[in-house]
């Protein structure tokens, strides 16, 4: 059975990443709890740095009220102390999902991730993510706004070739999908 391309459409796109996000707008449209994916969406796969810009953006972000809580599929346990150290850098939440407890796009784990914060509802959470199978899906199986961004993992010439080719059908395959409100910097 083919699955509908709504599945994996996200509510806004950022298509220059998490930095350009304007938090307050969103703080203003009620929202005020992030779900944020890690790995390809603030830091690269195995590192534990996150690019200042970034850092920045979500300080200022927690700063105006946001509360975030890290989710990611960390596969195994013992990759989930990464995803906590990160968490303990930015100072906020975290849930580390792997096997064999649900993980991201089940509802099950995302819930999990929204009971670590203060008030988190459906209608003032928002997922960002840069994998429209997981973080997106995830998203919309629950019920939450999503932004998708596009990831910031250092790729090989021919694979990011590939993965923007496939990026950019999808996009073409939802239709438009509004941009995210973007901060001046």
């Amino acid at each position: 059975m083919a699955r509908s391309a709504d599945q994996f459409r996200p509510t806004y796109w950022a298509p220059n990443g998490v930095a350009s996000i304007d938090f307050d707008a969103l703080r203003k449209r009620g929202l005020s709890r992030l779900l944020l994916d890690a790995d390809g969406t603030i830091t690269q796969i195995c590192k534990m740095v996150v690019p200042e810009d970034i850092a920045q953006n979500l300080r200022a972000a927690q700063d105006s009220g946001w509360e975030i809580c890290l989710t990611s599929n960390a596969h195994l346990w013992f990759m989930a102390s990464r995803i906590e150290k990160l968490a303990e850098i930015l100072k906020c939440q975290y849930v580390a999902h792997y096997w064999p407890y649900p993980t991201k796009p089940n509802r099950k784990a995302l819930k999990k991730a929204m009971s670590e914060m203060n008030g988190a509802t459906l209608g003032n959470t928002l997922m960002v993510g840069d994998q429209f199978g997981t973080d997106i899906l995830g998203a919309n199986r629950l019920g939450i706004l999503s932004i998708w961004v596009p990831s910031i993992e250092p790729i090989p010439l021919w694979k990011k070739i590939t993965l923007e080719v496939i990026n950019q059908r999808r996009l073409r395959a939802l239709g438009e999908i509004p941009e995210a409100p973007t901060r001046v910097c």
